[in-house]
């Protein structure tokens, strides 16, 4: 339960994502464009700014996960 949202949704657990195509692992799509965002530096900036929340966002997760499946939590 706590996995599916890293791969299928950008909003948090209490906010609907629009009916849109969603890219897999949407925290962290941005990285992709990163080389064609060089160009522009406020851009760019508010790229990495997104995939550092989404990173801290993964990491959470599965820290939440392993303490799920150890019994912790």
């Amino acid at each position: 339960r706590l996995l599916v949202p890293l791969n299928f949704a950008r909003e948090g657990r209490f906010r609907h994502d629009p009916a849109v195509a969603i890219p897999p692992l949407p925290d962290l799509a941005p990285a992709r464009s990163l080389a064609a965002l060089a160009a522009d530096p406020v851009r760019l900036g508010f790229a990495q700014v997104h995939l550092l929340r989404g990173r801290n966002r993964f990491i959470w997760t599965l820290r939440e996960a392993q303490l799920v499946t150890e019994g912790v939590a």
